[in-house]
Parts: C-alpha cells; sequence; structure tokens
C-alpha cells in the first residue's frame, strides 16, 4: 500500500523512545533518518478506540513507538513480540516507567487495524492515520517500515536500526531491550545494597558505534583494588579493561569494542566492575 502525503513535525519531549517501524516489500537501508543526537519528532492521533493521543502525554516515561501496517507480514511476526516481550516485559519489570504505543504507517482502515489488533493479541493503544509520522522518522527512504529508533529521556535519538540493519531483519530485541534498560531508572545496577551512590559507572555513547568510553567512580582516597571487565548476557569473558589498584576518584577508561577473541559481534554487553568487595554493572549496546 502507498504512503500518502507525508508531514514533518519536531516537538521536544520529556520521554524516552523507542520507534518501531515494519514494512511489506523491499530490504533498503534508511537514506537520511533521524541520527543520534536529533531531537525526536512528536505526534498526535486517534486511537483505534477513539481517544486522542499525543506523544508528549507520556513525558518522563519511556516510550515504544511500533509503526506497523495491519498488511505487512513483518508487522504480523514482530507484532506478539511486541506485546510480550516489550509492553509486557516491562509492565512486569518496570511498572509505570514504560509505555507502548502502535502507529498504522500506511493509514489503513479502522476495521483491519482493529482486526490486526485482536488477531495478534495487542493491549497496548493502536494510532490511526500515522503516514506522517514515517516520514517525519525516516526521511528519502523508498521503504521507511520495519524501523526501531531510541530517544532518551531529554527527547533525543539514542538508536536507529534503519542505519544498521536492512529491511525486513531491523526487529532485534536484544538491542532494543538493552538500549531501554541503559536509560530506565535504576535499571542495570547490581550487587550489594552499600554499593552506593559514591560508587557509580557510566559508558558514553551509548549505544556505541564501536568507541566508548567508562568512567567510574572510585570512592574513597587511597589506592583501592579495581578490575573492570566487559562479558557478554551469556556471562562470558570478552575483554578486562583494568585489572590493578586505582586511587580515589574518577578512573577513565576505553572500551573499542574489540576483546581477546578480536572485534566483539554487535549486541548487548555487560560492563562489569569490582571495587573492593563490592560490584556494579552497566549495559552497552553494541553496535556496527
Amino acid at each position: 500500500m502507498r504512503m500518502r502525503g507525508w508531514v514533518r513535525r519536531a516537538m521536544t519531549m520529556g520521554a524516552c523512545v523507542v520507534a518501531l517501524a515494519c514494512g511489506v516489500t523491499g530490504a533498503s537501508r534508511a537514506a537520511t533518518g533521524l541520527t543520534p543526537g536529533a531531537t525526536a519528532p512528536g505526534f498526535t492521533k486517534t486511537e483505534i478506540g477513539g481517544a486522542t493521543v499525543s506523544l508528549s502525554d507520556y513525558a518522563g516515561k519511556v516510550v515504544v513507538l511500533f509503526l506497523f501496517s495491519p498488511g505487512c507480514p513483518y508487522c504480523q511476526q514482530d507484532a506478539p513480540s511486541v506485546e510480550a516481550n516489550i509492553f509486557q516485559y516491562y509492565n512486569s519489570t518496570k511498572p509505570g516507567q514504560v509505555a507502548v504505543l502502535g502507529l498504522d504507517v500506511t493509514d489503513y482502515p479502522p476495521n483491519s487495524v482493529l482486526s490486526f489488533k485482536n488477531t495478534y493479541g495487542i493491549t497496548f493503544p493502536l494510532l490511526r492515520q500515522c503516514s506522517d509520522v514515517a516520514g517525519a522518522y525516516v526521511q528519502n527512504e523508498a521503504v521507511p517500515f520495519d524501523n526501531y529508533v531510541v530517544i532518551n529521556k531529554q527527547g533525543i535519538v539514542r538508536y536507529h536500526s534503519a542505519l544498521n540493519w536492512p529491511h525486513g531483519s531491523r526487529y532485534h530485541t536484544n538491542e532494543i531491550k538493552g538500549t531501554v534498560d541503559s536509560l530506565v531508572t535504576n535499571m542495570v545496577d547490581v550487587g550489594e545494597p552499600r554499593a552506593t551512590a559514591e560508587l557509580s559507572l557510566a559508558i558514553a555513547p551509548n549505544p556505541s558505534p564501536g568507541r566508548s568510553t567508562v568512567r567510574l567512580a572510585v570512592p574513597g582516597s587511597g589506592a583501592t583494588r579495581v578490575r573492570v571487565d566487559v562479558l557478554d548476557l551469556a556471562g562470558r569473558h570478552v575483554a578486562t579493561l583494568w585489572n590493578a589498584p586505582a586511587p580515589g576518584g574518577s578512573l577513565t577508561l576505553a572500551w573499542d569494542a574489540t576483546g581477546t577473541a578480536g572485534r566483539a559481534a554487535p549486541g548487548v554487553y555487560l560492563v562489569r566492575a569490582d571495587v573492593d568487595g563490592r560490584r556494579i554493572e552497566r549495559r552497552v549496546v553494541l553496535i556496527r
């Protein structure tokens, strides 16, 4: 189905957003889609039940936008996972922090959108007539569907799947969840309760295109034994960034996406710091 006239809109919002899109044919990449650092466009649309919904209504939350077409086979395939592995997952693990909205970017009739909702068991809101939203997020792209964009709480794009994956294979749950996990409140700090605010770990940029700066705040004023490792999600060692005493204060390290086995593949990794018997971890999403 051909897209109707696209209108570009932009507004600053206080939410973290993941925009997801799916398509019907073709295998192109985004030509000039929103890149990390861009401000996320906003919108106001009508939900299939008749309510008016604006992206700004969800300020302060992580918002997942599922840009779909009822007739798109990739959307039909991915919809149950979006429901179960994103919407229901975060409802359970982070209640009140993450919202999901589905946007029909091909302007199908209301009955078709309702049928899509019922067929695939969607319980998050589905919004109608959203073709202009696709144009706002991915410009000059013949097939802007099957696409995922992560935006932080300040309304800035942090991850855009179409810049890294071809149409038809852009839904990577580990990358989407890894990015959301890095942005929601208290999502990834682990370890003993005594690992207080004095001990902190930050990674930037995240997602990382291949080189990240790791900043570790080390409490105390004397030398402390510190070890910083990178692991995959199965707990396998990838790289050691530091394994020596460190003075109190800030320790700045770099990871260039390489390890003992060579260059790491795109995906989600853990940066783990052990500081004088205390442990803190952060997830980092490595993209191409």
